[in-house]
């Protein structure tokens, strides 16, 4: 009702507003900004007549540097809706003159609306936050070592050359950060690593770091979440039986479950370091007699057609095991009744308690479940030439393989986590909770939410020192102590130095005994909950105080 007004003033100029609660977010109060229309309408500026938004990235430019020319529709759809979000809390700012407002920029994609009140000089506080710089990320993913040209740049006192911004094509969003960065009235990131990449990167100091968080009120409790362990596990194992028994024979019983998962960034994301690790692993439990046998999972979405169709062969089969089993156990629970009853203990002849049936059909159905070969590293057929596939052809390189001498066996899962999607049948927080650990070994990484939820769903996690979440442990925990929640150190160190550690650590997790590895799980929940929005959300607080003060001291 207060904002009836202004959001039918916008509505004449193609900016559609829609007011409501946030069905899936507590039932906040919630405005969606439609920009379409307002973005595509037909203006006259310059003596010329064009769309809106050809107008906003020339202001853009002429105002604030930000280099669009080549920019694709992904950067015109967020420059226009976030330049509407602009013009909507203009109106609500002039209604209310009285009144002190903050607004709160994340990334590239809100800037233009930043910049907006900038150009425009409308009074209102400002507070900007990059969780990551577009052109650092850029840089990474090519396995250029982006720490070390942090480091020595930062050393001399140089930023870097604008030219790279071109190189990678990524000149229009990164210049929206740097004028965002250098615009806005408090300049913030959200760990002292990205602290040092924004400064390297935009040429200007954060003025605070506002630590991401996670709300733990959300998550079951560890009693809760050991119950749902036990349940998700059991459906792993499942799946590992259908996907690997048709080979050879295997142990499930003390077996560990291992996986990496993210985004499909072989080396930000540490997948070449896991490989790596797996592949010393794999040697050194071969030579350790009666060592529990690791399945390591790797989650990373890619383009894939469906399930293999032996593996979906494997499944079938196995469900029709699991039929005849279930047909027979009502008779051999009575026929155990009977041998119990009658004392006949000393001379049970298995046929005494499975039909003659059950063991013909248990012989056929048998013969259909076994397989040739290994097993494939792959469980789905990829929309390309799998022999083309990094991950497949770097497993195939470090001698991961599926081979039945194998302590280390792995899966190369590229279908995002559901339990609909016809193997797995888990959903991703169930998979985590269902898995002994989580491995982050990521070289680029900002913040880093998946070892905290990991951990926060009872599952022992590895993180790094070139993570922002990882900087904060290292802060705020003893590591001497191997918590349930390691830190790598990756920082200023060799491949081989970070695959030896993370070797060492899973190595440790492999043969921890059942106990202890139970405490360390507890122990990874409590040092995931240090990064609970209860604690940390005093940062956005003094953020918003500090930009207030400015503005309206």
């Amino acid at each position: 009702k207060d904002f009836k007004d202004i959001f039918e003033e916008l509505r004449l100029k193609g900016i559609n507003i829609y007011y409501g609660r946030w069905i899936r977010g507590n039932d906040v109060r919630l405005i969606l900004v439609d920009a379409n229309a307002f973005m595509n309408q037909e203006i006259e500026y310059n003596g010329r007549v064009d769309r809106r938004i050809n107008h906003i990235k020339g202001e853009l430019w002429a105002r604030h540097g930000v280099d669009s020319m080549l920019m694709g529709y992904d950067f015109d759809e967020a420059v226009g809706w976030s330049t509407a979000v602009g013009h909507l809390i203009e109106k609500i700012v002039s209604k209310n003159p009285d009144k002190k407002i903050v607004t709160h920029f994340h990334e590239w994609l809100s800037g233009a609306g930043l910049l907006y009140f900038k150009r425009n000089k409308i009074r209102v506080a400002t507070v900007f936050t990059t969780h990551a710089t577009i052109l650092g990320r850029s840089i990474a993913a090519t396995g250029a070592d982006l720490s070390r040209m942090i480091h020595e740049g930062l050393k001399q006192g140089k930023t870097i050359d604008i030219h790279a911004c071109y190189q990678h094509k990524v000149e229009g969003k990164h210049l929206m950060e740097v004028a965002c960065a250098k615009e806005s009235d408090i300049f913030t990131t959200v760990s002292k690593t990205t602290a040092k990449e924004a400064e390297f990167i935009y040429g200007k100091k954060v003025d605070m770091v506002v630590p991401n968080a996670l709300d733990f009120s959300k998550f079951p409790t560890v009693e809760k979440l050991s119950v749902s362990h036990a349940k998700n596990r059991l459906k792993i194992k499942k799946f590992l039986r259908t996907y690997f028994a048709p080979y050879y024979k295997i142990n499930l019983m003390g077996c560990l479950i291992f996986f990496i998962c993210g985004r499909y960034e072989f080396r930000n994301k540490g997948i070449d370091v896991y490989i790596k690790a797996l592949s010393e692993l794999n040697k050194r439990l071969k030579k350790i007699a009666d060592s529990n046998e690791v399945y390591a999972f790797i989650w990373i979405p890619t383009a894939i057609k469906g399930p293999k169709e032996s593996v979906m062969k494997n499944m079938v089969t196995f469900r029709r095991i699991l039929e005849i089993i279930d047909d027979e156990l009502e008779q051999v629970k009575f026929n155990l009744i009977d041998i119990v009853t009658s004392r006949e203990m000393d001379n049970i002849d298995i046929r005494s308690i499975l039909s003659e049936r059950f063991i013909a059909d248990c012989k056929s159905i048998g013969s259909q479940f076994k397989r040739e070969g290994k097993p494939p590293l792959c469980a789905f057929d990829l929309l390309y030439d799998e022999d083309k596939d990094t991950i497949i052809r770097y497993l195939k390189q470090c001698g991961l393989t599926n081979a039945a001498d194998d302590k280390v066996r792995v899966i190369f899962y590229p279908a995002y986590l559901t339990n609909a999607d016809q193997l797995l049948g888990l959903e991703y927080y169930d998979a985590l909770n269902g898995s002994d650990l989580g491995v982050f070994p990521s070289t680029y990484e900002p913040w880093g939410y998946t070892p905290a939820e990991t951990a926060g769903l009872t599952t022992l996690a590895i993180t790094t020192d070139q993570a922002g979440f990882g900087q904060f442990l290292l802060e705020n925990t003893d590591q001497s102590k191997k918590p349930g929640i390691r830190v790598i150190l990756r920082d200023e160190k060799s491949d081989e130095e970070v695959i030896a550690q993370l070797t060492a650590i899973m190595e440790e997790v492999t043969l921890m005994n059942k106990d202890t590895l139970v405490e360390k799980k507890i122990s990874a929940r409590e040092i995931a909950e240090l990064s609970d929005w209860r604690k940390q959300i005093v940062h956005y607080i003094n953020a918003h105080n500090a930009a207030i003060h400015k503005v309206y001291k």
